[in-house]
């Protein structure tokens, strides 16, 4: 399973990394990064059971 968090980490990750691109003048790059972590994250999302980090209250 997958939490909120791992994909928050997830995308967080690739954006920083994305803005160290900007940074260093490689805005294609950069661009495709961020697309990139956009679909994973995405796919993630539908294809897997998301729980919120503190489990389920019901």
């Amino acid at each position: 399973m997958t939490t909120y968090k791992e994909l928050y980490f997830h995308l967080f990750n690739a954006l920083t990394d994305a803005i160290c691109e900007l940074e260093e003048g490689r805005v294609v790059t950069a661009i495709l990064r961020m697309k990139h972590a956009q679909q994973a994250a995405e796919e993630l999302h539908l294809e897997t059971d998301i729980i919120p980090e503190d489990g389920m209250d019901f």
